[in-house]
């Protein structure tokens, strides 16, 4: 059962989520986002001798009254950052090292939540802040050291309507079979997207630590049951040079069969020449009433 096909019309919508989603899709190193040194301007909260609490927080849409999902963030009273313990943080498969431990330590601040969540967090007067997908306003508040509980009432600015909000490109790697599906539907439910493409890539050398390459159908289907949210069949279809980004990229959306192999040209399949362009697959996908969508190559046009 093909369960993508309505989702591939000229009304949906895909708002960009930048690094929050694509980022964060494509590596997962437990060593590359726990740093040894806590960055400057965070505090733990688990360091010793600070008090700590078990502090409920439910998001709410301010208009229907029903818990949403979304991100939080803790500060203290002089704009240090507190770090929980928590499931998921917005930085999870994001590299300290791709993008400078400022914009890391930016990411790693912010709790994903679906709905109502209990945070370990120090016994101080807490700054919180939270939001939803791109539709809400940013709330905040300050709550005193007292407090146990918070309801946090968010307000759209936009309503997305019968559009449809969604991820085209997520790969998940050096996570187990269950880790990745449960981090694909937390962080979809969080990111208020309706849709997401799971984005099959053969890299050789390293896309056998692709888990997301391995999801089957049921998968989809069972993650589908747990979040609400869609997801679909997708493929990064591309060619590479050395060292350039040879004749393009990409991405393949609703295929009913995947193009094989997903990837052509001697620097990213250590082949011995650059023999075969993208047309043929895009040919094939067209066949099988798939999405197609340009990406990146020399501002968009091929060698």
């Amino acid at each position: 059962m093909n369960i993508t096909k309505p989702y591939a019309t000229s009304k949906l919508v895909w708002m960009c989520l930048a690094m929050w989603v694509c980022a964060a899709s494509h590596a997962h190193d437990p060593a590359s986002h726990t740093p040894n040194a806590q960055p400057a301007g965070r505090r733990d909260a688990s360091q010793q001798g600070i008090p700590s609490r078990h502090l409920q927080i439910t998001l709410v849409d301010h208009a229907t009254g029903e818990p949403i999902a979304g991100l939080v963030r803790f500060s203290d009273s002089q704009g240090n950052h507190i770090k929980p313990p928590r499931r998921f943080s917005r930085a999870t498969g994001i590299s300290e090292s791709s993008f400078g431990e400022a914009a890391y330590s930016h990411f790693d601040s912010w709790n994903v939540m679906e709905g109502e969540a209990t945070f370990i967090v120090p016994q101080f007067e807490l700054i919180i802040e939270a939001f939803s997908g791109l539709e809400y306003h940013m709330a905040n508040t300050i709550i005193d050291k007292e407090s146990l509980s918070l309801d946090l009432r968010l307000t759209r600015f936009y309503d997305r309507a019968n559009q449809t909000a969604g991820n085209v490109h997520l790969h998940i790697q050096k996570m187990d079979h269950e880790e990745a599906k449960d981090y694909a539907t937390t962080i979809a439910r969080a990111d208020d997207v309706d849709i997401v493409f799971i984005s099959y890539l053969e890299r050789t050398g390293a896309d056998e630590h692709y888990t997301s390459n391995r999801f089957t159908r049921t998968d989809l289907r069972d993650m589908f049951d747990a979040s609400g949210v869609v997801f679909g069949w997708g493929e990064e279809y591309r060619h590479n040079f050395p060292r350039q980004e040879g004749y393009g990229h990409v991405m393949l959306l609703d295929l009913d069969e995947l193009i094989l192999p997903a990837s052509l040209g001697p620097d990213i399949m250590r082949t011995e020449n650059d023999h075969g362009t993208l047309r043929p697959g895009i040919m094939n996908a067209r066949e099988q009433d798939a999405t197609i969508l340009w990406c990146h190559n020399r501002r968009g046009h091929e060698d």
